[in-house]
């Protein structure tokens, strides 16, 4: 078995995966690290949990680690969906550059532009941005991407899911055609497989996972529900949803559920509060919730990758997920079966009713 020891990373980088407990890669770091190392694109296909962000972030700060940043000229960008995302993404810079003298800023929602104006003014190596915000400080005069030499897109599937495609390509045409590209995907939809053919040339393809499956350390399993009369079709399925969520007893800490319709959230929230405690509401993303026990979630997505859309969702605060319970209260049961059946092994836990 491979060990970080022998992938070329910088010594000072080595040291810092040492310190943090790290012997072995995971399977999408050991073949996404050496051709990121060579220079080579990189297309990685692998779900949340499998290791992808220090695949990236280990050859950036050694690749990165000589060489100077000039002002509102970053030399690395990556690109993140969310701002929690993005957070964690610099965690890990902090984690395993802290041996290197690297400079980084974070462009997110919820912070001061004048606060990101002054990092930025100073000149920075590595740049973690959400798309629009990106855009927001370049439509400002505020930043220039003709300096980027790495450029990684994180989590493309979930940039599809919230319409920044058309976001990603104009950043894509902003920055240098000789720049690296690392690009990241749980599946590989017909639109990010376009991109991909686009913008990256002649990438080392790293897939360590079917796509559109499932982290082998979540459990997850079907339960199927037919109500007795189809007026009490709403009572029953909450009626099974207790039963679900009691039969879990202490081990059911935290829970998501996803509702069609905005009636279904308040009923669900309302007895959620019985057995979970601190219940909260969602009308739409339901990242940024981490405070509440129970979040009621409303935002369901007719595609064919939604399975996967949901697991992120519930794995995004955590390292590890043992098991996730899904419950689609709506009238897409038919759709969801044939979904099931084509991305979840049956040995995996989802509740559909």
């Amino acid at each position: 078995m491979i060990k970080f020891s022998e992938l070329n990373l910088n010594p000072k980088v080595l040291k810092a995966v040492e310190e943090a407990g790290y012997e072995t890669p995971t399977p999408i770091q050991e073949g996404a690290i050496p051709p990121a190392l060579e220079g080579r694109d990189v297309l990685g296909i692998a779900q949340t949990g499998t290791g992808k962000t220090a695949s990236f972030t280990l050859p950036m700060i050694t690749m990165l680690a000589r060489g100077r940043a000039r002002a509102r000229m970053p030399r690395s960008l990556v690109l993140c969906p969310t701002r929690e995302l993005a957070a964690q993404v610099a965690e890990n810079f902090e984690t395993y550059a802290k041996n290197v003298k690297l400079t980084k800023a974070l462009l997110i929602g919820g912070v001061s532009f004048k606060e990101q104006d002054m990092l930025i003014d100073k000149g920075v190596d590595v740049l973690i941005a959400t798309p629009g915000r990106l855009l927001d400080h370049f439509e400002r005069g505020k930043l220039l991407l003709t300096g980027v030499q790495i450029m990684v897109v994180d989590e493309a599937d979930r940039m599809l899911d919230m319409g920044f495609i058309p976001d990603i390509e104009r950043i894509f045409s902003l920055t240098p055609f000789t720049r690296q590209t690392l690009f990241f995907s749980a599946t590989m939809a017909p639109e990010i497989e376009r991109i991909t053919n686009t913008f990256l040339s002649a990438p080392a393809r790293v897939e360590v996972a079917r796509q559109a499956s499932a982290s082998e350390t979540i459990e997850q399993a079907v339960v199927k529900f037919k109500a007795s009369r189809r007026e009490r079709e709403g009572s029953e399925k909450r009626a099974v949803l207790r039963g679900l969520i009691d039969s879990e007893g202490d081990k059911c800490t935290n829970a998501i559920i996803f509702c069609n319709r905005k009636t279904d959230v308040d009923i669900c929230a309302t007895f959620g509060e019985g057995r979970l405690g601190r219940c909260g509401e969602e009308g739409g993303d339901a990242e940024g919730c981490d405070s509440e026990n129970l979040v009621v979630n409303r935002s369901l997505k007719k595609t064919s990758s939604f399975p996967v859309y949901f697991r992120l969702l519930n794995t995004r605060s955590g390292d590890r997920l043992d098991e996730a319970l899904l419950l689609l209260l709506t009238e897409l049961s038919s759709v969801a079966g044939r979904l099931l059946s084509n991305h979840l092994p049956m040995s995996l836990s989802l509740s559909c009713m």
